[in-house]
């Protein structure tokens, strides 16, 4: 019971109002040019989301009011939906985190009794296969 009450703590907290607006700035900043490889930026930039971060097969983006976006790059039109997977959108956050360390914020405090992540040994950073149960954090429950 301890465990499943624990669990429904680990959620994105809302981004501060001074976050929204650094997020703003970024986005605003992103440099957008014609060389190949260039889209995902340019839609950052169409749609007001900041990408954080990408694989072979998705792209995470965040709006300023913390909602995390993905983009199935293998979907014709490249239709961007809601995050729903809680695990995904931690882990997009907490890659995107290690370059842009505010945003951390988002991110769930270690609670008490958590341990460090066996796969990625507390680090939370990818491995050539993707994110590891601790869904970035570094640890689990």
């Amino acid at each position: 019971m301890l465990r499943l009450i624990l669990c429904a703590l680990i959620v994105l907290q809302a981004p501060s109002a001074q976050l929204q607006q650094r997020i703003r700035v970024w986005i605003a900043e992103s440099v957008v040019d014609d060389a190949p490889g260039s889209w995902p930026r340019r839609l950052m930039k169409e749609r007001g989301l900041l990408l954080l971060h990408g694989n072979q097969a998705f792209l995470w983006y965040l709006s300023p009011e913390g909602q995390v976006f993905v983009l199935d790059t293998d979907r014709f039109g490249h239709r961007m939906e809601s995050e729903t997977n809680l695990p995904a959108a931690l882990n997009a956050v907490a890659q995107a985190a290690r370059q842009r360390p505010e945003l951390a914020e988002m991110l769930p405090a270690r609670p008490e009794g958590a341990v460090d992540c066996h796969h990625c040994h507390g680090s939370g950073v990818e491995d050539q296969w993707g994110s590891c149960s601790c869904a970035g954090l570094g640890w689990t429950l």
